[in-house]
């Protein structure tokens, strides 16, 4: 798993607490308080119960591979949800929505 794999917006599963990459921290981009973490790239991840962790791309790496964390992704891409194509598309299929009117 290189570190440019996950995105944000990645939901993960770690020991059955949900998360999702909020932010990519890239070599140089922490502040210097916490400048023993910035010679490689990191994850801060968000959890449902409102907690943070940033974590470094290997650690997550090997926590992958342990079977600790599972990485979920989407089996289907989602449809534009602002775009006008997206709204038309909707529309063509009669799902209503925040732009059409609902029967």
């Amino acid at each position: 798993m290189k570190r440019d794999v996950l995105k944000v917006g990645t939901l993960i599963s770690d020991n059955g607490k949900m998360a999702i990459i909020s932010k990519v921290i890239e070599v140089g981009e922490l502040q210097p308080a916490m400048a023993y973490i910035a010679w490689r790239a990191n994850y801060e991840l968000q959890y449902t119960d409102g907690s943070k962790l940033v974590i470094g791309c290997r650690a997550l790496e090997q926590m992958v591979q342990n079977g600790v964390v599972q990485i979920y992704t989407a089996t289907t891409p989602l449809p534009p949800s602002s775009s006008l194509e997206g709204v038309e598309a909707l529309r063509a299929l009669g799902v209503p929505n925040d732009d059409t009117e609902q029967s």
